[in-house]
């Protein structure tokens, strides 16, 4: 249980660094949130203390939005925003999505794969020999949890260092 915890932790944790990477570049750039079609209630815009307040909250309401997508959007957003080109040059990505897939399955059937996973999987074009069998319960071995862990700290860099110079070049 603990090894497959580990995964859905990888996940979590990557979205807290998405959050906070899209929460800075709103706060120095607001007009990022330009075409947002968020809304707040007369109750939340009368509970704010202050215009930023209500933009924290404007921003906050679309980063949640962004990450009640799947890893494929938020990587497609993070890429068409920032011109960071994840899904074309980073050479893990496929296995980085199903490792994102893997932790859908733990957190929704226990890691019992699914119709939805195989086709998934079969999407991004990972080897055929090593798909695993429908109703198979998928298990995270060291050498497997070893790559995901590289793989999401390469990401992670990669998104954090992209935004950055692209958003503070001179900085």
């Amino acid at each position: 249980m603990f090894c497959r915890h580990s995964i859905v932790l990888l996940v979590s944790r990557l979205d807290e660094f998405v959050a906070q990477i899209l929460r800075t570049s709103y706060e120095a750039f607001p007009e990022r949130l330009r075409g947002s079609a968020k809304t707040l209630s007369f109750d939340e815009l009368l509970d704010a203390r202050s215009i930023h307040d209500i933009f924290l909250r404007f921003a906050d309401k679309e980063i949640d939005r962004l990450l009640r997508q799947s890893q494929e959007e938020i990587i497609g957003y993070l890429d068409e925003q920032f011109k960071i080109g994840i899904k074309d040059q980073f050479s893990n990505y496929a296995a980085f999505l199903e490792v994102t897939e893997r932790r859908n399955l733990f957190v929704h059937t226990g890691g019992v794969v699914t119709p939805q996973y195989l086709d998934y999987y079969e999407k991004l074009k990972l080897p055929k020999d090593q798909a695993p069998k429908l109703g198979q319960h998928l298990e995270v071995l060291p050498a497997y949890y070893l790559k995901a862990a590289e793989m999401f700290i390469e990401i992670g860099l990669r998104i954090g260092q992209g935004v950055v110079r692209r958003l503070f070049p001179k900085e």
